[in-house]
């Protein structure tokens, strides 16, 4: 944070006017990020809304770049040591390997994010091989780590390169582009929606929960039930999935 505070205040103020227009309403949105935070027992939340505003006046090119050469030499550092037994691989189920991370899942997204900051700093424009990377990697996580959400958001972003550099492809997303723009907050909506509502005794949601996919509908409606909502959020105490050392 002293670093941050240092970058802002000796490299950024050179315009003070809109340093402040810009700081001003960060400032505010800080005290709420506090409150959640100190709400849910996350400091986390505080590091990453002060790296977030650490990043004013930086070109989002050179910080999605980082974060894939930062990203991506730890993550295969990572792999690589766990394979090697510097670092536990926990095993989940006999057969979801975590690769040095707490689960299969954390593992998975770490490779998604980097791949999805890849592909926005290359504006979507993969060339062959770089889809044959994104591929690999995705038939990777789906036999080692049996990440299936994952692995198809990986497939998505190549199917989406591809049509993105496709005449025909632009031409669906001229029709269909107000839909993409909205379809995240669209299906959070869906997803919240969905989990209130989640029973048993639906078959259809039952059918739907019992996909490894979307595994977490019934366990958020159990949370939901249990602990309710507030406005800052609040902590959560939960018990670990489990994992072995030992492969099967």
């Amino acid at each position: 944070p002293l670093l941050i505070y240092i970058k802002l205040l000796v490299f950024d103020t050179d315009n003070k006017r809109r340093f402040i227009k810009t700081m001003l309403p960060a400032f505010i949105i800080g005290i709420f990020v506090s409150i959640a935070a100190k709400a849910g027992n996350n400091e986390q939340l505080m590091y990453i809304f002060l790296l977030v505003v650490g990043a004013y006046n930086i070109n989002f090119r050179k910080v999605a770049l980082s974060s894939v050469i930062v990203g991506g030499i730890t993550v295969v550092s990572v792999t690589v040591m766990s394979i090697f037994g510097l670092v536990p691989d926990l095993i989940y189920e006999s057969v979801r390997h975590s690769f040095g991370f707490v689960y299969p899942t954390d593992y998975a997204a770490h490779w998604f994010f980097i791949l999805l900051a890849y592909f926005w700093y290359r504006k979507g424009k993969l060339r062959w091989f770089e889809n044959t990377v994104f591929i690999v990697i995705a038939a990777f996580l789906m036999y080692f780590c049996r990440a299936k959400l994952d692995s198809l958001c990986i497939v998505v972003l190549v199917i989406a390169g591809i049509l993105y550099n496709n005449k025909y492809g632009m031409k669906i997303y001229g029709k269909l582009r107000y839909i993409i723009t909205y379809s995240v907050s669209g299906a959070a909506i869906i997803s919240i929606f969905i989990t209130l509502i989640y029973t048993e005794n639906n078959p259809i949601l039952n059918s739907i929960s019992a996909d490894t996919i979307i595994s977490r509908m019934r366990v958020g409606n159990m949370m939901l039930l249990r602990y309710g909502t507030t406005l800052f959020g609040q902590y959560v105490s939960d018990a670990g999935y489990g994992g072995s050392l030992t492969p099967p």
